[in-house]
Order: C-alpha cells, then sequence, then structure tokens
C-alpha cells in the first residue's frame, strides 16, 4: 500500500517532520511511504497513492489520483476537501477533530484564567511597557 505524506504549511510547527516519515517505514514496513513538504510536482506521487495525509488537494490534484482509497487530514476542518468529485466518490476522508477538541478546550480555559488574572498585563508591567500607568 502506497501513502503520500504532503503538507506545507508557512508554520513549521504544522508542517511534517522529516524523521515521521522514517518512524512509520519502521513500523510499518508493508506501507511505502513517500514524505513530502512542497506540493510542487506533486501529482507524480498522486497517480500511484492509495492514502494521501494532507491539509489540502484541490480538484486536478484529485483527478490524478487514480488509486486513492483514503485521504486523512490533520486538521479539524475538512471544509477545503469538499469539492464535487471527492464528495460524490468512494474515497474516504477523515480528520483530526477528536484529537483538537480536548486541547482546544484546555487552552481556551487557560486563555480565561489569564485574562482573570490579568496575566498579559503584568507581562506587559514586566518589560516596563506602561510602567507608572495604569494598565487594564
Amino acid at each position: 500500500m502506497k501513502l503520500l505524506i504532503v503538507v506545507h504549511h508557512r508554520l513549521d510547527l504544522w508542517n511534517v517532520p522529516s524523521w515521521f516519515g522514517e518512524r512509520l517505514a519502521r513500523e510499518f514496513p508493508q506501507l511505502q511511504i513517500t514524505l513530502r513538504d512542497s506540493y510542487d510536482g506533486v501529482e507524480d506521487h498522486l497517480r500511484n497513492a492509495e492514502i494521501i495525509y494532507t491539509i489540502s488537494l484541490r480538484p486536478e490534484q484529485f483527478a490524478a489520483a487514480r488509486n486513492l482509497r483514503w485521504i486523512q487530514a490533520p486538521t479539524a476542518a475538512v471544509h477545503q476537501f469538499l469539492f464535487p468529485e471527492l464528495v460524490k466518490s468512494d474515497v474516504v476522508l477523515t480528520n483530526s477533530r477528536e484529537v483538537h477538541g480536548p486541547v482546544v478546550a484546555e487552552h481556551v480555559m487557560a486563555l480565561i484564567f489569564a485574562l482573570a488574572k490579568k496575566i498579559p498585563q503584568a507581562a506587559l508591567l514586566r518589560k516596563g511597557v506602561g510602567a507608572g500607568e495604569n494598565v487594564e
């Protein structure tokens, strides 16, 4: 089975590290893994891929993916995949909704606590911004 991992994001945090493909190959030797950090020239790899791990796929790229059976999005949102050709196909589309839910909820609670305790204002005062002023 051929797995294509292609993620390119302007924030490095969202990009797949190079060691990830190597680790998957060790743990799942039955997979033929291609790891790309750019969408340039990805059409050649799409032709044989049965599984794609990606944050986006354009309709013309989907048309090139003749053997595609499954798309896994590392995001909760999948609106970028909901073009008519993919919706009408038998390709399975899954996302990471369950992974992100608790993290987002925890982050929201942390922000509420930070605002309640005026941590952003305290950080500004510590830097000397607004020293001697009433920072609200």
